[in-house]
């Protein structure tokens, strides 16, 4: 009878770190630990992130001002028209203690940059200042400025108190008999040339104003 021989199975083997392996690599965590960033990395770091910023910001700056710049300002309602400045306003309209005059039309004589003004008011008997400020278009008195017929050809003359040529208007000691007040927005000054005494007639109020423009169409 044959005998049966048990065959014993055998123990499968498992794959276990050795002891050296495992202590190498504890060994390598402890030796090179995450290293943090320094103060001087920190401070750089901040740095850059700072000029980077503020490169945007001024290239913003940049771009916004060559915008404003470039772009054409907006027209006024009265830019088509004569417009004079505080030194032409003297040679109209000043004071000459040395001759006891108003005016001095002489000075006009000649000037290519005069000729305009000088036939728009040659021959009149009465000239008209408009004393204005673009920053604040009076509606009424501008409805009865654009009803004047022929305005173009009017001895109307308009002083913008905004404009930069104007600047020191109000401390022009030749200009003081024309009683203008500094703090109004609309003023219009009459000139009477031929007149003997009381040459000059000052408007302040809105509605004085309108009616003496209004008598300008009739």
């Amino acid at each position: 009878m044959a005998r049966v021989q048990k065959v014993q199975p055998k123990k499968k083997k498992t794959n276990q770190p050795s002891q050296k392996n495992a202590k190498s690599k504890t060994e390598l965590a402890k030796t090179n630990p995450k290293r943090e960033a320094t103060k001087n990395e920190i401070l750089f770091f901040r740095l850059g992130i700072s000029i980077i910023a503020i490169a945007i910001v001024v290239v913003t700056i940049i771009f916004i001002v060559q915008y404003f710049m470039n772009r054409e300002p907006e027209a006024g309602p009265y830019d088509d028209y004569m417009h004079i400045t505080a030194t032409e306003l003297i040679i109209l309209a000043g004071y000459d203690e040395v001759h006891g005059v108003y005016g001095d039309f002489s000075q006009l004589d000649g000037k290519a940059e005069y000729e305009d003004l000088k036939a728009l008011i040659d021959g009149e008997t009465h000239i008209y200042f408009y004393f204005y400020r673009s920053s604040k278009i009076s509606n009424p008195i501008y409805e009865a400025v654009m009803s004047v017929d022929d305005l173009e050809n009017t001895a109307f003359l308009f002083v913008d108190m905004d404009a930069t040529g104007n600047a020191n208007l109000f401390e022009q000691p030749k200009l003081t008999h024309l009683a203008l007040e500094q703090n109004r927005d609309n003023m219009l000054v009459i000139f009477e040339v031929e007149a003997d005494d009381n040459k000059f007639e000052t408007w302040v109020l809105t509605n004085h104003i309108v009616i003496e423009v209004n008598k300008l169409q009739s």
